[in-house]
């Protein structure tokens, strides 16, 4: 522990650009003391608690490991394996001393409690830290499971990348004997762990951090027993479960955490039956002896692997090999790829990695790989600052480090740690495509000149506060977080990997139409699960109905855009529409339904094939296969129809196959009329049905550009002589223009470097693509929510910031168009969110300028000791309340239900 705080102080260190030690001095300050606090308490603890277990001897052991077992399973004791651990490996002592004699007397509820309470007074306690896991996590191997990976870290993503390297990839080789034996390992043991773990529940709300373990009542403590006490033996089970003769006395101390034997084998045979000791290392067992079965690398390989696809899921795509004439290193232990930021930055990714037993130090190989990368990038005209570098670091039972030793050549580069499982976590929460390099610059601004604490080795937590502080470390509004050393934290870490569950809920399904096992990922709002596809596949979701069954609902292959636009809708439709009727009613058995466009495409387009005639609607079935025969006719009535009157026809024949048609179902999930789910058909000048695609990715106002612009606002008005407090109100209106006409000449500044021509083409498409988008949000507004009424708040937010985007993006274009451009420099996509940012901040001020000047509003303004602006949201109700009179007007005429929400120009406080 104290090693690993070494290493983060290190890395702390090297990036505090103030300090000035010469290395005798900067070596000193990290030599281990003399004695270790935590290490003494230890010791006297390790005395104690195996005095607080002979005192127990003419008790049941059986009785009392089987409780020791249960409190692991209580969400308030995720984090108490210290403890927990210790009285259980005291009791195991104690067993091998006395020829494993487990009987004894029975143990009254009140003795326990009071046994548990003598060990939550031993000291050791203050060495519980929050937990850094999921407190339950999801594993795929031939169906879904679930493990509890404790304290343990990433033991439930070093399972999974082990499972992946040997059953997903084509690189390990392993005999069919060896493929039975560890496939019979992982089925017996996921088994076990997935019955324990589908009987714990995970509250909404987090509990704050005790270091004391807590005690369930007797009825509750007893059903958790029955929960940890197995029926039967399994050869998997048998395989990691403790055989007597193995246990060293010598190395068992209740207090080291380490060298717990149940950490890789957390059965015991007590004689009668098998006992789960500990459910929370089932994962760190079983990833530790299949890894032991083969070679280490092709698990790194496989974690590099995934960090590539963390990286792809932030929206950062790989650089090809050989690029920038620089030959990347890809080794056991050490690999190395570069990935875009955006269209014109780059981030350098280092991989280091060591295996069980195994202690790495990568510092002096990415020192030396650094320098040379950096300077054949400044070779080729790429700045310091269009660079970002992130080392992910991980382990799969050793230890592994590295410090960025200061280099002048790359001191200036924003850097970040994680490991492989933090990155997959903030990849699947994360929305912003620059998340992670506008963390990295906002904790380099953080770190210079002040050395942050508790931030220790990696970024994980700093990560995580930037995120749900809108992408900014703004603390409070009488601190300037930027000129204070500043010890923020969070409690743990759990619910932000439980937010990364629920955002990609996984599940693996056998598909019925081709006999293989597919990963799909769950809608957050429904029971459909979609699977992923490319070019040259197939759109395939697998739905759960209310009893469990499932349907498999896949397309026809598709290559080209019209055959998409036409399978996609179809599927979308049938999908959705079957979730919602047997999210209700219960089906008999597993169904496959199949879509298949009928026609040559052009039928599905041409207007002129569109008639009055009824459409016949074309299923056919065969055993447990139902076909959708997709016809031009029903394709563009329903494309066409304002009522879902065509749809529900089409699933009613559908449902029909199946079973009989609940028809109070169907007008319970049917209504209203105007609920229809293909949407977005439109003509285009060749007078063609044409569905809306996406072909520009549209830039939008980030906060984090906001808030940084907010920073150097206050900056601003400092040195302009503003003092903190309020603001005379007679000064307002001046006070408001020099906010506006310091946003204004930043926007000249800064505009005024890019290449008119470039940047007026951007904007132009970005204007095109965003006028149809907002219309057609807007029109599909009503029927959104119909759809999907727990997302009303989302389609509202949508609209407020697609007119915010829409006015933003309108006054920088004329302001180009106006403005005598001369710049040559390239556009960058961060650098005209940024513009954007500015010129939305500009419109805001300007609008409260006006309310002031012309007495809409009399408010006092003040500055606050963060160097942000405050306003009082009341003074400006008034004015609020006749905008959102004019937004309702302007919903009631594009014929959408009068919101209640707050209008889009708000006035926030700052």
């Amino acid at each position: 522990m104290l090693d690993d705080k070494k290493e983060g102080a290190f890395e702390l260190i090297r990036d505090n650009r103030e300090l000035d030690l010469d290395s005798e001095i900067f070596s000193s300050l990290f030599e281990r003391p003399l004695s270790n606090p935590l290490s003494e308490i230890r010791e006297l603890d390790n005395i104690k608690i195996q005095e607080i277990v002979k005192k127990l001897d003419k008790y049941d052991k059986r009785e009392l490991l089987q409780r020791l077992s249960a409190l692991r399973l209580p969400f308030e004791n995720r984090d108490k394996a210290v403890l927990i651990d210790a009285i259980t490996t005291a009791t195991l002592n104690w067993l091998s001393k006395n020829a494993w004699n487990f009987e004894g007397i029975s143990m009254s509820y009140g003795k326990f409690k009071k046994v548990i309470q003598s060990v939550n007074q031993l000291k050791s306690k203050m060495a519980i830290d929050p937990l850094d896991n999921p407190y339950i996590d999801d594993i795929q191997f031939y169906g879904n499971h679930k493990v509890m990976p404790g304290i343990n870290l990433t033991s439930s993503y070093n399972l999974k990348m082990v499972i992946q390297s040997i059953f997903l990839s084509s690189q390990v080789e392993i005999s069919e004997e060896e493929n039975k034996y560890i496939s019979v390992l992982l089925n017996d043991n996921l088994i076990v762990s997935t019955n324990v773990c589908e009987k714990c529940q995970t509250p909404k709300k987090l509990l704050s951090i005790n270091r004391e373990i807590f005690i369930p009542d007797k009825a509750k403590l007893d059903s958790y027993i029955g929960f940890v006490n197995l029926d039967k033996t399994l050869n998997g089970v048998s395989e990691i479960s403790i055989k007597k003769e193995d246990i060293d006395l010598d190395k068992q101390k209740p207090f080291s955490q380490d060298q717990h034997l149940f950490l890789t084998h957390p059965y015991l045979d007590t004689g009668k039956g098998i006992l789960i000791l500990d459910v929370t290392s089932i994962a760190n067992a079983l990833y530790n002896k299949v890894v032991s079965l083969m070679p280490e690398e092709y698990v790194f390989e496989e974690i590099w692997n995934d960090v590539r696809k963390s990286f792809k899921g932030l929206n950062h795509e790989k650089i090809a090999d050989g690029s920038f004439d620089i030959e990347l290193l890809n080794e056991r232990s050490y690999k190395e790829t570069i990935f875009n930021v955006t269209n014109d930055k780059l981030l350098i990714a280092f991989g280091i990695f060591s295996g069980v037993n195994e202690n790495m130090n990568h510092s002096e190989r990415i020192a030396s790989r650094l320098e040379l990368i950096v300077k054949k990038l400044n070779n080729r005209d790429v700045r310091n600052d269009q660079l970002f570098i992130v080392i992910v670091a991980h382990t799969i039972g050793g230890s592994v480090s590295a410090s960025i030793k200061r280099n002048s050549l790359y001191e200036n580069i924003p850097t970040a740690r994680f490991t492989a499982m933090e990155l997959r976590a903030i990849s699947q929460v994360e929305t912003d495509d620059i998340f992670l390099p506008r963390f990295m610059r906002a904790k380099m601004q953080l770190l210079e000149p002040k050395l942050i604490g508790t931030f220790g080795d990696g970024d994980f937590i700093p990560a995580i506060i930037f995120s749900e502080n809108d992408l900014s470390f703004y603390v409070d509004d009488n601190i300037d977080y930027r000129e204070m050393n500043l010890h923020m934290g969070i409690e743990e870490t759990a619910d932000y990997y439980l937010k990364a569950q629920q955002k990609s809920s996984e599940r693996l399904f056998y598909s019925m139409f081709d006999g293989n096992w597919h990963t799909s990922r769950k809608e957050e709002f429904s029971n459909r699960y979609l699977t992923n596809h490319s070019s040259g596949q197939r759109f395939r979701c697998f739905i759960k109905t209310k009893n469990e069954k499932v349907i498999e609902i896949i397309t026809e292959t598709f290559d080209i855009r019209e055959e998409i636009d036409i399978l996609f809708n179809s599927f979308d439709l049938v999908s959705y529409w079957l979730e919602q009727y047997y999210s209700i009613n219960e089906l008999t058995s597993n169904y496959v339904i199949y879509l298949r466009i009928e026609e040559d495409l052009e039928k599905y387009y041409l207007t002129n094939e569109v008639n009055n005639e009824a459409p016949v609607i074309s299923v056919s079935k065969t055993e447990n296969l139902i076909i959708w025969e997709i016809t031009s006719q029903v394709y563009q009535k329903m494309g066409l129809a304002k009522t879902n009157s065509y749809e529900r026809k089409l699933i009613s024949k559908l449902v029909g196959t199946l079973e009989t048609v609940n028809l109070e179902v169907f007008d319970q999930i049917f209504y209203p009329d105007y609920k229809k789910k293909m949407m977005g058909l439109l003509l285009d000048d060749n007078g063609k049905l044409k569905v809306p695609t996406q072909g520009f990715q549209l830039l939008k106002i980030s906060e984090y550009e906001t808030n940084q612009l907010l920073d150097e606002l206050g900056e601003y008005l400092k040195k302009q002589g503003y003092i903190y407090g309020a603001i005379s109100k007679k000064d307002n209106p001046q006070f408001c223009n020099k906010i506006v006409g310091f946003l204004y000449s930043i926007l000249e500044k800064e505009a005024s470097v890019f290449n008119k021509k470039q940047l007026l083409k951007f904007l132009i498409a970005q204007i095109e693509t965003l006028l149809p988008e907002q219309l057609g949000r807007e029109s599909s507004y009503n029927n959104n929510i119909a759809l999907s009424a727990q997302e009303k708040d989302l389609f509202f937010k949508q609209l407020n910031d697609d007119n915010r985007n829409s006015i933003a993006t309108k006054f920088l274009l004329e302001y180009v168009i106006a403005s005598p451009i001369n710049g040559e420099q390239n556009i960058g996509m961060w650098e005209i969110e940024r513009l954007l940012a500015i010129c939305s901040l500009i419109i805001e001020w300007a609008h409260r300028s006006d309310y002031i000047k012309y007495n809409f509003v009399d408010t006092t303004i003040d500055f606050l000791k963060s160097n942000r602006i405050g306003l009082k949201e009341k003074d400006f109700r008034s004015v609020n309340s006749a905008m959102l009179a004019s937004r309702n007007l302007q919903l009631a005429n594009s014929n959408l239900p009068i919101s209640k929400v707050d209008p889009i120009v708000k006035t926030p406080i700052l």
